[in-house]
Order: C-alpha cells, then sequence, then structure tokens
C-alpha cells in the first residue's frame, strides 16, 4: 500500500490546527474518551454493535484518492492554495520544552512499563491507599440480598479512591491476605442504586484475595538500552515535536485556501469515517454513537473532515513547491 507522504515525510503532528471535535477523537486512547465510549456501549443497542462489527470487517483501501506520490489524485493543491513565503520563519520559545512536561513524558513511558504484583504474603498488612482484591457477601437481618456479594469473582478495589458505602474499604485496613472477617456499615439514606437498602445496617463477610502492588522501573541507562534502544532524550523528542507541530500551524494558519474540492473531501472523509469506525467497535459501538459522544453529526463530521483535507492541501503545496515526493 502507497503510503501517504503529505504530512509523514515532514514529520508533522496532525493534532494541531484542528477543530476541537478533531483533536478530541485523535486522542481516543486517552482516558477520557475510553469513559465516553465506555457510557455509550453501555447504552447502544446490539443493531448497532453488529454494524460497527460489520464495518470493521471490511477491507479499506487507504491508498484510494492519492496517487503514487501520496498526492490527492487529479488535484495539483498550488490551484487552491496560496502559500506564504516560509523561506524564513522565526517560532517562539514556546517550543523549548518545559521540566514539567519531561518528566510528563517520562512518567508516561514508565507507565507502559509498570508491572503489577499480586502480595498474598500474610504478614503484609492493608494500609490506607493500598489497592486490594477482595470477595464479600453482605446480608441484612442475616438475609443476602440482590448485588452483595462478588459471587466469588473478586474486586479490586483502592482504599481512599474507590466510591463504596461509607466506613466499608477503611475497616480493611490492619487486615492481611487470606484473612476472613466481618465487617458492618450502613446504607447511606437515600441509597438511589437500591431504595429497599436506604438507611439499613448491613453486615459483610471479606475475604482479601490479594494487595496488588505496582513496580514501577527506574529511567535509567539500564532501562533505555534494555527497552527503547532507538531511544533519542525525551528533551529532543519533545522539542521535535513542539517545532513540527509550530511549523504546522504556521503554514497553514498564515497561507490561503481558496477552495476544497469535494472529490479531495469525500477522499479524507471516507477514511476518517473507516478509522473511528474501527475506534468505536473496540468498545463495541456503532459509528453514529461514537461520533455523538464526541458532539458530531453527519453535517459536523463533514465540516471536519474539510478541515483536515485544507491542511492536506496545504502540505501538498508545500510538496509541490519544493519538488518533493
Amino acid at each position: 500500500m502507497r503510503r501517504r507522504f503529505l504530512a509523514a515525510a515532514l514529520g508533522i503532528s496532525m493534532a494541531v490546527a484542528m477543530t476541537p471535535a478533531a483533536a478530541f477523537a485523535e486522542e481516543t486512547s486517552t482516558e477520557e474518551a475510553t469513559e465516553v465510549v465506555s457510557e455509550v456501549a453501555s447504552e447502544e443497542d446490539t443493531d448497532a454493535e453488529e454494524e460497527s462489527s460489520e464495518a470493521e470487517t471490511k477491507a479499506f483501501d487507504y491508498s484510494e484518492g492519492y496517487d503514487e506520490k501520496g498526492f490527492f489524485e487529479g488535484v495539483k493543491a498550488l490551484d487552491y492554495v496560496t502559500l506564504l513565503d516560509y523561506s524564513h520563519m522565526e517560532l517562539s520559545d514556546e517550543i523549548i520544552p518545559s521540566d514539567e512536561a519531561v518528566q510528563s513524558q517520562i512518567d508516561k513511558t514508565l507507565s507502559s512499563y509498570t508491572k503489577t504484583n499480586q502480595i498474598t504474603d500474610e504478614d503484609r498488612l492493608i494500609e490506607d491507599g493500598d489497592t486490594v482484591n477482595i470477595d464479600y457477601v453482605g446480608s441484612v437481618d442475616g438475609v443476602e440480598f440482590e448485588g452483595g456479594s462478588t459471587d466469588g469473582k473478586g474486586a479490586t478495589v483502592t482504599i481512599g479512591v474507590t466510591n463504596f458505602i461509607d466506613g466499608f474499604l477503611d475497616q480493611l485496613i490492619g487486615h492481611a491476605p487470606g484473612e476472613n472477617f466481618d465487617i458492618n456499615v450502613t446504607f447511606p439514606d437515600p441509597y438511589t442504586k437500591n431504595t429497599d437498602l436506604s438507611g439499613k445496617d448491613a453486615g459483610f463477610n471479606i475475604t482479601i484475595n490479594y494487595i496488588e502492588e505496582k513496580i514501577t522501573p527506574e529511567f535509567d541507562d539500564d532501562f533505555i538500552a534494555e527497552n527503547l534502544p532507538d531511544y533519542e532524550s525525551v528533551y529532543d523528542n519533545l522539542y521535535k515535536q513542539n517545532m513540527y507541530n509550530a511549523l504546522f500551524q504556521y503554514v497553514v494558519e498564515n497561507s490561503e485556501i481558496k477552495d476544497v474540492p469535494e472529490e479531495v473531501v469525500d477522499t479524507v472523509y471516507n477514511e476518517r469515517y473507516q478509522y473511528y469506525t474501527s475506534i468505536a467497535s473496540m468498545y463495541g459501538v456503532g459509528i453514529d454513537a461514537f461520533l455523538s459522544a464526541n458532539g458530531l453529526d453527519e453535517d459536523s463530521f463533514r465540516d471536519m473532515c474539510k478541515t483536515y483535507a485544507g491542511n492536506y492541501l496545504v502540505l501538498q503545496a508545500v510538496m509541490e513547491t519544493a519538488g518533493w515526493e
């Protein structure tokens, strides 16, 4: 498959100079996007899920609509774009990575290599802030109630973080893996999840399965040699990324896009539609529900794709001017 050369050749991030909706959709791997899609998944019906799965399985040719150079087929970008004079551009000091940005990137990298151990040592007592896997069976007046048990499947909770009935998780502190004991709590009044339990006293039989311990490696020479053989310094990578983004934004904002041919918009629309369909299918939802969760409908989605297409045309115009392939 021919690779589109427009953005790749310049190393430019397409996460800038977009509409807010576009920028959000580009980062669907983030926790925020996951939460939005998960909420939609719980509301989506079976028909939409089947539609999503069917769309995912269809082959899609990402080269369609592009010529052998990776340019839009049959389109001369300079007919639609008036470029700024980019022979000399000055960028602000904002492209210099801050210490906070560097550390944030290091933390993100290390999180990918974080391992989780299951501690079953009976001498390791639970502390505030620990993540613990437990089983429990709840009862009111000696009678088990619906939804009050893990059914032996285990539940992972973090003391001080996970939202449970007041006092429930605090009573785990000081206990150890393997212990079985009883705790007592009082349901809030009202208790909206089950109004029959509002204000009632309940007992829970608790079994501590294990304590989770996350082990994060040190970001040192040994770690880099073992895991990042092609590593460039975090600072250098961030600097290049910031520079590329700033250059791209500067060129796009200071060039005139006179028009965007409909066939170019169609090309971008089709590939973006396929891309977001595949993302939506990962969460078991249909494309319409996914777009709606991101504040998009058919018209605004096409408008977003037109923005993409205009940006790509500017990059193609730069390459046409430079004679690059």
